[in-house]
């Protein structure tokens, strides 16, 4: 299952969100060279093999349908004006993600470093706030338990 937002922005720019089942793929995010651009940060959130201080092989991820693409597309205009960036693709895995997999790939691209790398702080941080996706640990027997640092991605 894939809910995908992408809509038009003024001139070349980009906004894209996916919530995605099944692997990412970071070339997915390749963007076409412009010449405006001063800094291209790539984001990917990793599962560690522990959460709360427990191992576990992996977190489940549970999204509440299109109702969290609709908010990720919105937190991502949202940050695309507030720091003047350029660009911003974002894909956000759900369903079960191993340890060392990834499970959220974020592109930022703009005309200053300084405005991307606070663009990308921002956004990760609003996104476990707003967005309603919610994780679960998977013990190394197979049973999802609550993830005890936060419920969020």
């Amino acid at each position: 299952m894939k809910w995908r937002c992408c809509h038009p922005c003024k001139g070349d720019d980009v906004i894209q969100t996916r919530i995605v089942d099944g692997p990412l793929q970071p070339a997915e995010h390749a963007l076409p060279a412009t010449g405006q651009a001063g800094a291209l940060l790539n984001f990917s959130g990793l599962v560690r093999g522990e959460e709360g201080g427990n191992s576990i092989r992996g977190l489940y991820y549970e999204a509440y349908g299109a109702m969290a693409a609709r908010e990720l597309a919105r937190l991502a205009d949202e940050t695309v004006t507030k720091f003047a960036l350029t660009d911003l693709l974002c894909d956000h895995r759900i369903g079960e993600v191993s340890v060392d997999d990834v499970a959220i790939y974020v592109t930022i691209r703009s005309p200053h470093r300084q405005a991307a790398l606070d663009g990308m702080s921002w956004f990760i941080g609003e996104l476990k706030e707003r967005v309603p996706i919610w994780k679960w640990g998977i013990s190394p027997t197979g049973e999802r338990t609550p993830s005890t640092v936060e419920n969020r991605s």
